[in-house]
């Protein structure tokens, strides 16, 4: 459900893909969504009903994936669906367009197709910096083919191993309750500890806030998006309005498209031994976390710590390009879910019987 990256585009070509568009049509400044309004549907519909095993080959999607779709009634065939990831661009993780942004490897798709089997490749190579010329080959997918219907072998997916590493990632968020109506203000201190074995990189934040958020460094208003360095020492900023406390505010901001649940992220850019997310004065309600691959689009659900008022949710070791990220429901909406309560326990009355003795 990433948004269309038109970030780089003219304002005229801007503001016809976030503004205009979504007002014709729900969700059109998101790719996966439109394609469905579209009638995708429809036409995973016909190639099923073509009898036969299908691959179709997705071009830019930002993450190289892969789907299989069997087929559900009698005569119809598998579809197996290869997306390519970046197509050859460097895309934002963020849709951030700053210089120091963290941005994926550009990247393309190998395939190797013949009458029995399709293997298909990703590979993505350095662009800049020290990067340039390296070139990372990893499975995407691979099946044979048995009549109408693919049979996919599983394969392994790895992180590239080359690049920079960290001893310790870790980011503490405060929430405070915010001037601005159904929201919350983001008290933050970020740390990056150095792994003295490896080769030592130059950390760098880019605030990305929500829309109508406002952002502090050292008491001092910047534009968003902006590039924060980070060092080794604590490094410490103030969003204002940075997190939505209730749904209605959540809707108001993102035009009626919005989910009923807030949240706060922490994107590690390099390999670390250990990354946590703390998130300190936020009311006691249900959350849950979850760990994402921004290379790939893969994510898993992560434990939740309680730490006194703190929620704390740490991955060891850590990938790069990873985003931890702890999401609770609205206020809003958490006061109307209907809440299970257990039936009441029978009460057992127990006779007693009194017996003379004589």
């Amino acid at each position: 459900t990433d948004k269309i990256d038109a970030d780089e585009q003219s304002t005229f070509v801007r503001w016809g893909v976030t503004e205009l568009l979504p007002r014709m049509l729900a969700h059109a400044d998101r790719e996966e969504w439109m394609m469905s309004a579209l009638g995708a549907g429809t036409a995973l519909g016909a190639l099923h009903d073509l009898g036969r095993a299908v691959l179709v080959l997705h071009g830019h999607k930002h993450n190289a994936t892969a789907r299989s779709l069997d087929g559900t009634q009698t005569g119809q065939g598998d579809v197996l669906i290869a997306s390519a990831g970046s197509a050859g661009t460097a895309g934002s993780i963020h849709h951030a367009s700053t210089h120091r942004a963290a941005r994926l490897w550009p990247s393309f798709n190998v395939v190797e197709l013949d009458e029995r089997s399709v293997g298909v490749d990703t590979a993505a190579f350095g662009w800049k910096g020290r990067s340039r010329g390296e070139v990372d080959v990893s499975p995407l997918v691979w099946a044979s083919r048995h009549g109408a219907r693919w049979k996919v072998e599983p394969v392994t997916s790895r992180a590239r191993d080359a690049g920079p590493r960290v001893a310790s990632d870790v980011q503490r968020v405060r929430l405070v309750r915010s001037q601005r109506v159904g929201r919350w203000d983001l008290s933050v201190v970020r740390r990056v500890s150095p792994d003295l074995d490896a080769r030592v990189p130059h950390p760098v934040e880019t605030l990305v806030p929500i829309p109508g958020a406002t952002a502090y460094v050292r008491g001092v208003r910047v534009e968003a998006p902006h590039d924060l360095p980070l060092g080794f020492e604590p490094t410490r900023y103030w969003i204002e309005g940075g997190a939505f406390r209730t749904h209605a505010e959540a809707l108001r901001a993102h035009r009626g498209n919005a989910a009923p649940y807030g949240q706060v992220e922490l994107l590690v850019r390099y390999h670390a031994t250990v990354a946590e997310l703390r998130v300190e004065g936020l009311p006691f309600v249900e959350t849950i976390a979850s760990a994402t691959d921004a290379g790939s689009g893969r994510q898993i659900v992560l434990p939740v710590e309680r730490d006194g008022d703190a929620f704390v949710v740490r991955l060891a070791p850590c990938p790069p390009r990873t985003i931890l990220r702890l999401a609770w429901p609205l206020e809003d909406v958490a006061s109307l879910a209907p809440r299970m309560e257990l039936p009441p326990r029978p009460r057992v009355r127990v006779r007693r019987e009194v017996v003379g003795v004589g």
